[in-house]
């Protein structure tokens, strides 16, 4: 199930940068919802920013979720844009399923 996760984020990773919104995007894999965005929107060239990350699974109760720990233990994450990849480290956030990555746009788009 991990796999199909990292591999879904790759995509909303590279599909993410290339769009010129500017808006979180969420998806939901199975029992499974993710979001990715910016933590600064709109994001700027040059001017630090996180790529942020927040993956709920369904709770106990109808309509509730729950955030998902150590999502990103010993996974290597790619961010893609263009032509070019950059490995990135995801850090967790001290709330349960949240994750980012420090980053400096280069470009816009």
């Amino acid at each position: 199930m991990k796999i199909v996760i990292f591999g879904f984020l790759a995509l909303v990773l590279s599909v993410g940068m290339i769009s010129t919104s500017f808006a979180h995007t969420t998806v939901e894999v199975d029992q499974y919802k993710i979001e990715a965005g910016w933590g600064i929107e709109p994001p700027v060239v040059g001017i630090r920013n996180d790529l942020v990350f927040k993956i709920t699974e369904t709770g106990d109760t109808e309509g509730s979720y729950k955030g998902v720990t150590n999502v990103f233990k010993n996974v290597e994450v790619t961010a893609m844009y263009g032509g070019a990849t950059k490995k990135i480290d995801i850090n967790s956030d001290p709330r349960p399923g949240y994750y980012f990555s420090p980053i400096i746009p280069t470009k816009t788009g």
